[in-house]
């Protein structure tokens, strides 16, 4: 099955941001620490891992840079799917060590709730392979959730 790029693109930005966003609100700290407080530690360690892939590559580590700079900025992050994408057509091998680190192509859909954090009226559709998993722990509120899957 052929890799859909800007998906693989889509996801590792997806995972990345938070991360870039908590490193520059908690300059001095342990990185993996304050995102796993927010975000939990499988987004924590993924993110952490998605960085390292990317920042190896040279051109890769450019769109993480410009990322860097404003991690919550949506045009930014367009821009970043964008040039990630076109590196990940150029790069096919690069393409699926990451779509490997960011758990193969078989699709993983989360909702978690956290330290108090609440989520409501959210939806999941999947497509194809792969799971969904709603949690809720340490006092997490989670609430009109709806998970579909078409095969």
């Amino acid at each position: 099955m052929p890799f859909d790029m800007i998906l693989i693109a889509t996801a590792a930005i997806s995972a990345l941001a938070p991360f870039l966003l908590e490193m520059g609100q908690s300059a001095g700290k342990k990185m993996a620490e304050t995102i796993g407080k927010k975000t939990g530690e499988v987004a924590a360690h993924t993110g952490q891992s998605v960085w390292e892939k990317l920042t190896s590559h040279p051109q890769a580590k450019s769109v993480v840079d410009t990322l860097a700079r404003k991690p919550d900025d949506p045009k930014r992050k367009e821009i970043a799917i964008e040039d990630l994408t076109a590196c990940l057509r150029e790069n096919p091998s690069f393409a699926h060590e990451l779509t490997e680190l960011l758990g193969g192509q078989d699709a993983i859909q989360s909702i978690i709730a956290d330290k108090e954090g609440r989520i409501s009226a959210a939806k999941q559709t999947l497509e194809g392979g792969g799971r969904q998993t709603i949690a809720a722990k340490n006092k997490g509120v989670i609430e009109d959730v709806e998970q579909i899957k078409k095969k």
